[in-house]
């Protein structure tokens, strides 16, 4: 009996000892604190709580979210890792074509990689691929890209240029035409989003040589100027001739009358309306009433001048009907002529 009671207090007392233990051991657990490793971003937080539900978690430790973002909870050596995945809207700017999107990626290669975006060996993107995706930024991608073409184009030809004492100073004969060349390139051009932007010859094969123009220039002196007081030119109007101071008896088909000006090209070199060189004899004149090239013999009516052969070449704004605008060498034998009427006359 005696022995019995015994067992039985001993397993009263063990039976209130493990009661003691379960109650320590339950206010523990009561009291325990997790310990949170917060990621978000580049930012990472510790945080300590006795909560354990994730969303209050991160609100307990300030982090906010938005309706969007989302969070990935893992357990790491006794830590609680909690990932908070923001959702970013960016604009992608893709050679010509953009769209809007929204990711949970961390760099841009992670973007694109996501995408399936495959980049050319001459494409770029902007930002790099290793730069952080932020919210609203553009991602721009240039799709870059060469061809090869071949053309066909004209070689220019040059100009030879011979002296010919035959021909007046001043005029111009073409010997032979020039003709141009023709040449074969291989261009590459550089393409970028769909334009042009840069084009370089690689290959340049001539299939015709230029063959060089040839031009005969005048030499001649025409006569020079005479200035008579007298006026010693002698008309013979039914015989259509006029007799010079020297004697020279010179044939004409008809004579006009006409208002003469004076212009130079004194201090520089001057080119007339038909390509020659302007000088004394190369007079300007309404080619309508006188055709270019049309030989004369130029005597003013007062007597005090007698200009002499000239040849029509050039033109003039102001020189209309019967007006004629002689050449002289200088500016002062421009004032001294002046403006006159003359008589000119065509020759044969």
């Amino acid at each position: 009996m005696k022995k019995q009671l015994q067992l039985q207090l001993i397993r009263m007392t063990a039976a209130c000892a493990a009661a003691a233990a379960l109650t320590f051991a339950l206010s523990q657990a009561a009291f325990a604190e997790n310990i949170y490793l917060i990621r978000d971003g580049e930012e990472v937080l510790v945080h300590t709580t006795k909560l354990t539900d994730p969303e209050a978690v991160l609100a307990d430790a300030g982090v906010s979210l938005a309706e969007a973002d989302s969070y990935e909870v893992t357990e790491s050596g006794g830590a609680i890792d909690v990932t908070v995945q923001r959702c970013q809207a960016v604009a992608l700017q893709d050679g010509t074509e953009k769209s809007t999107l929204s990711t949970y990626c961390q760099t841009v290669g992670e973007l694109l990689d996501q995408q399936g975006i495959v980049l050319g060996a001459m494409d770029t993107v902007t930002p790099g691929r290793s730069s952080a995706v932020t919210e609203g930024m553009t991602i721009q991608i240039n799709r870059v890209w060469q061809e090869e073409a071949l053309e066909e184009g004209k070689l220019p030809f040059e100009t030879l240029r011979y002296e010919d004492d035959s021909l007046p100073a001043g005029e111009e004969r073409v010997l032979s035409e020039g003709e141009k060349g023709t040449v074969r390139r291989t261009v590459t051009k550089t393409y970028k989003n769909g334009y042009l932007v840069d084009s370089q010859v690689t290959q340049e094969t001539v299939l015709q040589e230029p063959v060089a123009q040839v031009v005969l220039c005048g030499t001649k002196e025409a006569p020079a100027p005479r200035k008579s007081s007298s006026g010693t030119v002698q008309a013979d109007e039914n015989g259509k001739t006029i007799t010079t101071a020297s004697g020279d008896v010179i044939s004409y088909s008809r004579k006009m009358s006409v208002t003469a000006t004076a212009y130079s090209c004194e201090g520089y070199t001057g080119t007339t309306a038909t390509g020659t060189t302007a000088r004394y004899g190369a007079i300007a004149v309404d080619p309508t009433v006188i055709p270019y090239g049309t030989r004369m013999y130029i005597v003013s009516d007062d007597g005090a001048y007698i200009y002499g052969y000239a040849t029509a070449e050039d033109c003039g704004g102001a020189i209309k009907g019967n007006i004629i605008d002689l050449y002289f060498d200088t500016i002062a034998e421009c004032y001294e002529f002046g403006r006159r009427s003359c008589t000119v006359y065509i020759l044969d």
